[in-house]
């Protein structure tokens, strides 16, 4: 604290008016009386106006680490009013010592002040993040915190829920679902998770991308299969879209028998040797999609390649877009849903059908 006084008369005493005369100096009696942050209180002490030893009482803040504190006093002869400011203290930091990181909490070298428990770290260690199964059970394996329901974007762009899935978490040739083929299944990435593989044994796989979370997969053969016969892939994201999906692959990125739905999140797939996304039908409603392949980016081998909303960015050797055509014509449809939405393809191909635009009313 300082200890230097200094005095400023702010309103002059006349004719029973009051003056205020503003003081810095030390106030370690008055802090001693006080025991609240603002308190009010009476000291006996002489009167800086009229002389008078006398009751004085007392309201005010006292000063804090970070703050400064400010205290008035009135005399109880008089009614002469003061203030005393006092200078913020600084912390009162205690030594460091070393925290463990935690699955939500940072770690590293840290100390904390003895009179106000604010804590300082250095050499900070990050978060663990949560350690969960491929089990659908959902708990922590390191702090046992359950990760209940999942909410998802919806085809409508409805929030929704699921509390019956699994989470898909870091490996290499990575299988999920029933081998029966014959029931739909509900995953969820959460983190950072880096596969080689990854191939659904479902008859419809819905793949959830939690907001923030990444899904890396970088394969010599395909990305993400669903083989079964009737076999779909819907991939879903959280409210803030900011869930990713990164595929690079020497063969198709996405590829299933019957058709691929993407609703949202940031899907980027390259294919340095073939289609980058295929199935027999595939459509995208949202997110932002870059496919990059070698000869097609989007490939839809009996039914139509629809585009209804989202950032679609798409290219490939031949063309962006190829609607082929077994036993009978193919389209390529493109529409949009709000003004942010964009389409680009380096080509389009509707073997024996057609490129239909269509308009939001």
């Amino acid at each position: 604290m300082k200890t230097e006084t200094k005095t400023k008369n702010i309103l002059a005493r006349a004719a029973g008016t009051l003056a205020l005369t503003v003081t810095r100096a030390s106030m370690t009696l008055l802090l001693a009386l006080m025991t609240t942050a603002t308190a009010r209180a009476r000291v006996f002490r002489y009167c800086d106006f009229c002389g008078h030893e006398t009751w004085q009482s007392v309201i005010g803040n006292t000063a804090t680490c970070t703050s400064e504190g400010a205290i008035s006093y009135k005399c109880e002869q008089c009614g002469f009013m003061s203030v005393e400011e006092a200078d913020a203290l600084g912390h009162d930091w205690g030594g460091y010592s070393h925290v463990d990181a935690t699955c939500t909490e940072p770690g590293g070298q840290r100390r904390t002040c003895n009179r106000c428990g604010a804590t300082e770290t250095k050499d900070p260690e990050p978060a663990l993040g949560h350690s969960y199964l491929a089990d659908g059970t959902h708990v922590c394996q390191r702090c046992g915190e359950d990760a209940g329901v999942v909410s998802y974007i919806d085809s409508d762009g409805t929030e929704q829920t699921q509390d019956d899935y699994s989470f898909i978490i870091d490996g290499e040739n990575v299988t999920m679902g029933n081998l029966s083929g014959n029931r739909d299944n509900w995953y969820a990435v959460y983190g950072n998770v880096s596969l080689t593989r990854l191939e659904f044994y479902d008859a419809t796989a819905n793949l959830i991308l939690k907001d923030g979370a990444t899904l890396t997969i970088t394969s010599t053969t395909a990305g993400i299969t669903a083989p079964w016969d009737g076999g779909t892939l819907n991939i879903y994201c959280q409210a803030d879209g900011s869930g990713t999906l990164t595929i690079t692959s020497s063969s198709s990125c996405l590829t299933t028998n019957t058709a691929i739905n993407i609703y949202g999140g940031n899907i980027n797939v390259t294919s340095t040797s073939n289609v980058a996304i295929t199935s027999a039908a595939v459509t995208v409603a949202g997110g932002n999609v870059t496919a990059t392949g070698k000869t097609y980016g989007i490939s839809a081998t009996s039914n139509p390649i629809t585009i209804t909303g989202g950032i679609v960015n798409v290219t490939g050797g031949t063309a962006g877009m190829y609607a082929r055509k077994y036993q009978s014509t193919n389209d390529i449809i493109l529409g949009w849903s709000s003004i942010s939405d964009r389409i680009y393809a380096n080509g389009y191909i509707a073997n024996g059908g057609s490129i239909i635009i269509n308009r939001p009313l």
